[in-house]
This record gives structure tokens, C-alpha cells and sequence, in this order.
């Protein structure tokens, strides 16, 4: 009696959870990749993932990675630089390596719908500091998971600067609308923007209060904020043995910052991720994983 009795109430359980939670499909099988678009979508990747630090939103807990990407020819680049003064030359930085991500960009965008994609988000608009400037935009790739946590994290403080409440999941999914009042919200400050980017509470805070119209009475404190960046970016080429943790100002004593540190262990597990394994093929997977 008593077997009978327990066999009806696993019974029950399992129907109960059959009907009550929706059954995922599972993934379409991606698209096979012929050489030519393999290579052109492991070079998107790897400025994605290694030289933007996406792959700390891929596999860590950067919740988000924001990219700048801009669409100015060869041309209007030498103009611009002949176009400085020569002590602006001796300062400026010329970087020789091939910029092909906007042209990548536009070659992923034609395929994105072959690959599922469910825990992400990546996509791109106009960029938020010059608006109606056409030769600018951003890409972001956005960890939904770790975004929603890091919002929950801090809800207070978004709420303050929103002037409501709101979901932190719903807010995150509507990341890609350009009407969104919480992602205008975010987009114009930079202690929101910071957190979302894993920056830290300690480094958003500081560099806000360092780079904010400030009063006279502050202005000889924040003097005294000297960050330190969080990596040195001197790496010409990035493999899987050589790309930098995210590039943030850090405000903590050298070497002490929790969030570098956080970084730092990531790497090291990212890297032990792939070992073995082909860069590109484990991207996607990762990316298309239910």
C-alpha cells in the first residue's frame, strides 16, 4: 500500500513538472563554414573576444563588453592625422594593423540567424557620445545572466537614477531598444555604465566623482584620486596566450584591486577552457549553448 502510494506521488511529481515547464528545443545544427567564412569569422571573433575583452562576458563575469567601432576609410584617417599640429603627431599612437571590424560586422549580420543564441545578447547602434556622427557605433555584447545579477546587485542605485522600479531581467532584454529609458539612463552615466561593464563599484564610483563637474570643495580631494589601468595593452597580436584582462582605471592600491584580481583567475581558467580546443568552434558553441 504504502509503495503504491509513493509510486502515484513521484508520478504525480513528474507530470506536474513535464506540464509545468516548457520543454527547449534543441539547437539547429549551425551552418557548415566553408574556409573563406571560417576565416574571416575566427578574425570578427578574436577582435570580439580577445582584443575587446569579450570573452570575460563569454565565460566570466563581465556582464557586459562595449566596443566602439568606427567606419572612417583609409583616407579621411591619413587627413585627420595630417591635419594635426606636429606636437599632436609626436603624442599620437598609429596603429598599422588591419581594422576590418565594421566590414566583418556586416558579414556576421547576414548570417546571426543561423546561429541560435539565447544567453546573449550582441548587437550594434549609433554610438551614444556622438549621436548624429554616422561614421561611429557600438557594439554590444551582453551576458543576460550577468547583467540581470550585477542590475539586482545594485538595484537600489539604478532605481535612484531611473526614478522607478523596474525588473532587472526586463531591463536587460530590452538593451537593443533605442526608445529603452533604463538603457538612455545607463548610457548617460557613467557609475551605471561602469557596474554593467565589470568595472567594479569602488572604480565606477571614484571615476565618476573624479571626471563629474565638481564643487570647490572636492576638487582638491579628487586631485588625489590617481588610478592606475588595470592592464598594460601591449600586446601586438592576440592569441590565446597573449590577451590582456579587461582595461579599466583602477582606483584601488596597485595591486590589490579585487576586480583585477577576479580578472586574473578568469584568464588563467579561460585559458585552460580552450586548451586542446579549437578557438572558433568553442566560441560558437559557447555562444549557441542552451
Amino acid at each position: 500500500m504504502r509503495l503504491n502510494a509513493l509510486i502515484i506521488f513521484f508520478a504525480t511529481l513528474l507530470i506536474f513538472f513535464s506540464c509545468g515547464t516548457p520543454q527547449v528545443p534543441n539547437n539547429p545544427t549551425p551552418p557548415t563554414l566553408n574556409s573563406e567564412e571560417r576565416q574571416w569569422i575566427e578574425k570578427f571573433f578574436v577582435d570580439l573576444m580577445l582584443e575587446e575583452s569579450g570573452i570575460y562576458t563569454l565565460w566570466g563575469s563581465k556582464p557586459m563588453t562595449h566596443i566602439p567601432v568606427w567606419y572612417y576609410t583609409d583616407e579621411q584617417i591619413k587627413a585627420f592625422y595630417e591635419g594635426l599640429s606636429e606636437e599632436a603627431k609626436k603624442e599620437a599612437i598609429l596603429d598599422y594593423r588591419p581594422y576590418d571590424l565594421p566590414e566583418n560586422w556586416e558579414k556576421w549580420k547576414k548570417i546571426r540567424s543561423a546561429f541560435p543564441i539565447r544567453k546573449f545578447l550582441l548587437f550594434i547602434k549609433p554610438g551614444p557620445v556622438v549621436p548624429d556622427e554616422p561614421n561611429f557605433a557600438d557594439i554590444y555584447f551582453i551576458n543576460i545572466l550577468e547583467s540581470a545579477l550585477i542590475i539586482q546587485k545594485h538595484y537600489d542605485l539604478f532605481k535612484e537614477k531611473l526614478g522607478r522600479n523596474f525588473d532587472p531581467l526586463d531591463v536587460v532584454l530590452e538593451a537593443e531598444n533605442d526608445d529603452s529609458e533604463f538603457w538612455q539612463t545607463v548610457n548617460n552615466n557613467s557609475v551605471l555604465f561602469g557596474l554593467l561593464c565589470g568595472f567594479g563599484e569602488r572604480n565606477s564610483l571614484c571615476f565618476n566623482w573624479k571626471h563629474k563637474e565638481q564643487s570647490d570643495r572636492s576638487k582638491d580631494f579628487t586631485q588625489t584620486l590617481q588610478p592606475n589601468f588595470s592592464a598594460k595593452d601591449d600586446c601586438f597580436i592576440r592569441t590565446l596566450s597573449h590577451f590582456s584582462i579587461p582595461v579599466f582605471a583602477s582606483y584601488s592600491e596597485k595591486g590589490e584591486d579585487p576586480v583585477i584580481k577576479k580578472y586574473e583567475a578568469e584568464k588563467r581558467n579561460i585559458q585552460k577552457i580552450y586548451k586542446g580546443e579549437d578557438f572558433l568552434d568553442l566560441t560558437l558553441q559557447r555562444l549557441t549553448s542552451e
